[in-house]
């Protein structure tokens, strides 16, 4: 018999003190993630009554003295909005707290959201957005590639004075490729790798109002890594730029390709007239944009909840052409929630959209599954209106954005708002 005795209270030690070490770094990543999520909700509602205000205030007044000097605040409102986002996009990268949610989804519903997004801002650029249409089903995390695809297109239209953007897709084995291309000054070859670094920006021509901190490109490399995608760039002086990226295919590929459905229930043509209810539980967001849309004709019923939006619309009498909702409200009550209920009271499938600063993928989702459209504060004065048009049919000589033509008949498809 051999018998062998030894002290092990060293390695219990040690062990427990990487538990110990453990509980704390996972401790303090939760707690960032908090602090990340708190951060990017409550500095994204002022931000979004103040863009709304100032809008307003440029309505009202004309005349070139005050034109010139309103302008001039909302470049720098617009600066704070794009530079806030883009930190905070950054900061949840490096801090380590997004996860890839990988599901199956229409790539055509990503080109659709960016359409919708871009088609006013590459208009009032002097830009040409063109998007192809694609039929394929792809598997990603849905905010991620269009976090990726957005900051691909926001780019384009930066740089590209006057020209015009692509955005398509291809086929390739197990894949679809997506491309980016536009006809803007180009990339030299010594800048290939450095532009996707934090801070390096090309040096444009004055004409072209690029800025920001050069962190867009740098979000698109990191959001790409973290879903295993590689970034292709393919461009040179004088002769724009194409960025390039696959995606795998998704198991529905065969299925029938998704087609934005127009609004069921649409009692106006446009915005004039039209009754929208605001369901909101901050003040200033429940002042600002009955101010706003007021210009525009629009009668405004306003509340901080569903059963006081149910009261408010009962005494003023009216059925309510849209729903312009907040996810988060007073009592744990959410934006779906209360689309429920009015689009019951009424029984009629109500045009609605959320509007939040929650950015979290669990709330994109769930407004996903639920065919509601999502945006993000804070929201552009002019992509908030084009988001209402839309769901009114403002121009009915311009349906509403729907492609079902296969891959193999990709035929180009304008960008519309």
């Amino acid at each position: 018999f051999l018998i062998v005795i030894q002290d092990v209270t060293d390695l219990r030690r040690a062990e427990e003190d990487l538990r110990e070490a453990k509980d704390l770094a996972e401790q303090a990543n939760a707690t960032k993630s908090r602090f990340l999520a708190a951060a990017s909700h409550d500095l994204r509602q002022p931000l979004y009554a103040m863009s709304l205000f100032l809008a307003t205030l440029m309505e009202r007044f004309k005349e070139p003295a005050y034109a010139n000097l309103l302008e001039k605040m909302e470049q720098s409102l617009e600066s704070a909005n794009k530079l806030l986002g883009t930190v905070l996009d950054i900061s949840k990268l490096e801090a380590g707290v997004v996860m890839p949610d990988l599901t199956d989804f229409p790539i055509q519903s990503v080109l659709d959201q960016t359409a919708i997004e871009f088609a006013p801002v590459a208009e009032a650029a002097g830009n040409s957005l063109t998007i192809m249409p694609c039929g394929a089903f792809v598997r990603s995390d849905r905010a991620l590639l269009e976090s990726i695809l957005r900051n691909l297109v926001s780019n384009a239209v930066r740089y590209t004075g006057g020209g015009r953007i692509l955005v398509g897709c291809r086929r390739r084995a197990g894949a679809i490729r997506i491309v980016v291309r536009d006809t803007g000054p180009g990339i030299p070859p010594e800048m290939h790798e450095r532009i996707f670094d934090e801070f390096e920006r090309l040096d444009n021509p004055p004409d072209m109002g690029a800025n920001g901190l050069g962190l867009g490109l740098a979000i698109v490399d990191r959001t790409a890594k973290l879903l295993g995608y590689q970034i292709e760039l393919d461009s040179d002086v004088g002769k724009g730029a194409v960025f390039a990226f696959e995606v795998p295919l998704g198991k529905s590929v065969s299925e029938t390709p998704v087609t934005v459905e127009p609004p069921q229930s649409i009692a106006s043509s446009n915005l004039r007239n039209a009754t929208i209810a605001l369901i909101e539980d901050d003040p200033s967001i429940l002042l600002a944009i009955p101010e706003y849309l007021s210009r525009w004709g629009c009668i405004c019923v306003t509340a901080d909840s569903g059963d006081a939006a149910v009261r408010n619309l009962g005494r003023a009498g009216q059925v309510p052409d849209l729903l312009l909702v907040d996810y988060h409200l007073s009592n744990g009550e959410t934006g779906l929630d209360v689309i429920r209920i009015l689009r019951s009271k009424w029984g009629q499938d109500i045009p609605a959209v959320i509007v939040t600063a929650d950015t979290s993928p669990e709330t994109a989702s769930l407004t996903r599954e639920a065919g509601i459209p999502l945006l993000t504060k804070p929201v552009r004065p002019a992509k908030l209106l084009a988001m209402l048009q839309y769901l009114l049919q403002a121009d009915s000589e311009q349906p509403p954005i729907s492609v079902a033509a296969p891959d193999s008949a990709l035929t180009p498809h304008p960008a519309r708002s």
